[in-house]
């Protein structure tokens, strides 16, 4: 444990807490696979867990990881002798704090609170949102109902549990949403209306586009929805005259990158062939799959959500722009 403190100590400057221990009514065989110690790395009251497991299986670390985060609220750090590149990937690309002694640390809530904050209502320090937070809020957001369960966002959203309990409890600081039960049995109702949760949460969110590719017209793009000014001439908001733009996600960019030699990330003002595809950080369809009875210019057109949109085009200073984009945010506002 002396070498693993001196690590952390190096890396972040500051030697860890050992804090008191704290009863954790964890499943008997999740006490055989790991053991724990409760410590306090800079501000952050943590967990570290040592994984006992012969292989690092993601989903059953994923479910285990789960149960823990709803028995406490102090952050959940794996802790290994060694990992194989292929499983710190694993481990990073789901976003899982993880420490191998003298070797690596990745702790993604510590970077994050490195970022600007922003005070909820509840007095709490929140950074901006994360892709999956952003989703699951949208989820919530273009709900048609006041009560819904955890367990139907992952299903919808394509989330793992994990992620979805993390952002729920956020909405909850944020007084968008309340629990109703206990953890196990718990069900959440929404509590403000659309134009209270927008203005709750405008500072957290972030624009949807990762990058801006050009592509051939040749691409079939009848299953692509509309995005940017293209979309709002769609919605029969603003004149639009140049190339088409559709929005899609990374496993989408990914297939095309592989099949398709004749893409650039360069604007030829003089093509008439060429289309934009913005990869977008959530995929764009989940949001219009699961909105239900709102919206229903966006399903029609085939154009991404109202919300999305939006704030894809804030940062473009074109007054004419900017008077359209009010004009769409109090619509769907008002819905």
């Amino acid at each position: 444990m002396n070498d693993l403190f001196n690590y952390i100590e190096v890396v972040t400057g500051k030697k860890p807490e050992i804090l008191p221990e704290e009863p954790l009514k964890i499943p008997r065989h999740l006490s055989m696979s790991y053991r724990w110690k409760f410590v306090k790395i800079l501000n952050f009251e943590c967990i570290l867990l040592e994984v006992n497991l012969d292989k690092l299986v993601i989903n059953n670390l994923l479910k285990h990881l789960n149960i823990f985060e709803l028995k406490t609220d102090k952050k959940i750090v794996l802790l290994f002798n060694y990992l194989t590149p292929e499983q710190r990937a694993r481990l990073i690309s789901n976003q899982i704090p993880f420490i191998v002694t003298q070797m690596q640390m990745y702790l993604p809530f510590i970077l994050l609170d490195f970022r600007k904050e922003v005070t909820a209502e509840s007095g709490k320090k929140i950074t901006k949102f994360t892709p999956s937070n952003q989703l699951i809020f949208l989820y919530i957001f273009y709900l048609d109902k006041e009560i819904f369960y955890a367990k139907e966002i992952e299903n919808r959203c394509k989330v793992s549990a994990m992620t979805v309990n993390r952002t729920l409890r956020i909405l909850t600081k944020l007084k968008i949403i309340q629990m109703i039960g206990t953890t196990h049995s718990a069900k959440y109702k929404v509590i403000k209306s659309r134009r209270e949760m927008f203005e709750t949460v405008s500072k957290l969110l972030i624009n949807p586009i990762r990058k801006i590719i050009y592509i051939d017209k040749k691409l079939n793009s009848s299953h692509e929805l509309a995005t940017g000014e293209f979309a709002l001439s769609k919605l029969g908001m603003l004149s639009y005259n140049k190339i088409p733009q559709y929005a899609i996600d990374t496993t989408k960019y990914k297939e095309i990158k592989k099949n398709n030699n004749h893409f650039t990330d360069q604007y030829d003002i003089d093509s008439f062939n060429t289309m934009e595809l913005q990869v977008w950080i959530y995929n764009p369809k989940l949001v219009l799959d699961n909105m239900q009875n709102v919206d229903f210019c966006n399903i029609n057109t085939f154009t991404v959500d109202s919300l999305s949109l939006y704030m894809s085009l804030t940062d473009i200073e074109d007054e004419r722009l900017q008077i359209e984009l009010e004009i769409l945010l109090n619509r769907v506002l008002e819905e």
